[in-house]
């Protein structure tokens, strides 16, 4: 009888829930209703007689019904698997298009701090880097290259050479058309500008 107290005293909202679990179960014998817990408790599952069900109030006997005959419902429209899987060839793996390497002309830095022209992509001392060459944006003739790599950086070309573009490499040596017609070296390894 103290099964049945817990019952009637349910929240409409928790019986609600728990009743479409108790009808998948009913096969077995027995309900089951997941009773809600106390804040901070698991959720605790008492095994209920499917006499009791005629003992609750009639508010919460109909949501129980209606709950019932919707779940009957689903399970009886659900697609079944098929019997035996096709013979279905595995997923499609495609391989992945290796990055450039070299000087590449396409492809944006994010943001508008800089105007590119072009990059360089590749190895320097086993780490992978990436080097943009142009101008800032907010001042064209002053020349800029910017390293993405770990220790990376903005390094500013000596001033009135204009915009960049990375034309060749050497070692580790980038070899840059400047924007006034002269050409400069940025040193990688080093991270500065060297004479030419």
């Amino acid at each position: 009888m103290d099964v049945a107290r817990r019952i009637r005293n349910l929240p409409p909202r928790a019986l609600l829930a728990t009743a479409t679990a108790a009808v998948l179960i009913a096969g077995a014998g027995q309900l089951v209703f997941a009773q809600a817990a106390q804040p901070g408790a698991g959720a605790r599952y008492v095994p209920i007689e499917e006499s009791l069900i005629g003992q609750l109030p009639p508010a919460k006997r109909a949501l129980v019904e209606q709950n019932a005959a919707a779940a009957a419902l689903a399970a009886s429209t659900r697609p079944q698997p098929p019997k035996s899987a096709p013979n279905l060839p595995g997923p499609v793996v495609r391989p992945t298009q290796a990055p450039p390497i070299g000087i590449v002309q396409e492809g944006q830095y994010p943001g508008n701090t800089y105007r590119f022209s072009n990059q360089w992509v590749g190895t320097i001392g086993g780490r992978a880097t990436r080097v943009y060459a142009g101008s800032l944006a907010n001042d064209s003739r002053q020349g800029v290259v910017l390293v993405d790599s770990s220790g990376g950086g903005r390094y500013l070309a000596p001033p009135g050479t204009g915009g960049l573009k990375i034309i060749d490499k050497r070692g580790d040596q980038l070899t840059l058309a400047a924007g006034s017609g002269s050409t400069v070296v940025f040193d990688l390894a080093a991270r500065v500008f060297v004479p030419n």
